[in-house]
């Protein structure tokens, strides 16, 4: 393969892993917000508590980046394996 191949193919592999990470982090953020509306409840005689929204987001951060660190582990592995 030529040089320009290459970087062309590692630059779709990037385009790829952050167009994947985007799609994932707004999931996890739709996600997020409609458990923190249900957490509410639009019947429940109390809202929910400071704690549980900091909680609740901190989880979902927590995931959302272990996820993405995966992703791009697995993605990156592949790439670096392509010969030069």
């Amino acid at each position: 393969m030529t040089t320009k191949a290459i970087t062309t193919t590692r630059r779709a592999t990037r385009a790829a892993i952050t167009s994947y990470l985007t799609l994932t982090m707004m999931f996890v953020a739709a996600l997020a917000g409609s458990l923190l509306q249900r957490a509410g409840g639009k019947n429940s005689d109390r809202g929910p508590s400071t704690l549980e929204y900091v909680i609740l987001a901190g989880i979902f951060a927590v995931a959302a980046i272990a996820a993405g660190a995966v992703v791009v582990q697995k993605i990156q592995s592949r790439a670096d394996s392509i010969p030069d």
